[in-house]
């Protein structure tokens, strides 16, 4: 990931506005600037929403649907981006350990994106059960992260904004 100091200023930071599939590592955003957001109503797609999202990358993924996965996975990682980005100021709010956690939670999950990516943009793609596990990983991913958040009271302060 990019060093150059988090939300709290003191380790890895993310710097970008959009996941760069295939020319980096991925990086969760800053905060979020006016108009930024891809959902319909200008707000993040919560928890579920994304959850949501991920098992439709699956369900593309089991049925070997390239230009549906493609699709699929160009929204969730929009959507997750736009998430990342109003969970910022929250995780800026954290203790140093918990809020380190949950920012190597969400760096992990965009990997997984940017991994799922990459096997997608290979024609034909070479192990279509590769692509599914990897969607199944983000999805249980995104579950766990989803918890350790709403544990550390992430969810429902960036829900309240």
């Amino acid at each position: 990931m990019t060093s150059a100091g988090s939300a709290r200023g003191d380790s890895k930071s993310v710097n970008t506005t959009s996941i760069d599939f295939g020319l980096g590592p991925p990086t969760i955003p800053p905060e979020p600037s006016a108009g930024a957001s891809h959902s319909t109503d200008d707000r993040p797609l919560d928890h579920e929403a994304l959850l949501t999202l991920a098992r439709k990358v699956e369900a593309a993924a089991r049925d070997d649907d390239h230009e549906r996965l493609t699709v699929a996975v160009q929204r969730l990682s929009d959507a997750l981006v736009d998430h990342l980005s109003a969970e910022r100021p929250q995780l800026a709010r954290l203790p140093p350990g918990p809020g380190h956690l949950l920012e190597d939670g969400q760096e992990r999950i965009l990997e997984l994106l940017a991994d799922i990516a990459r096997v997608v943009a290979q024609s034909p793609t070479p192990d279509p059960r590769y692509g599914v596990n990897l969607v199944r990983q983000v999805s249980a991913e995104l579950s766990l992260q989803a918890e350790h958040e709403r544990l550390a009271g992430i969810a429902a302060q960036r829900l309240s904004q």
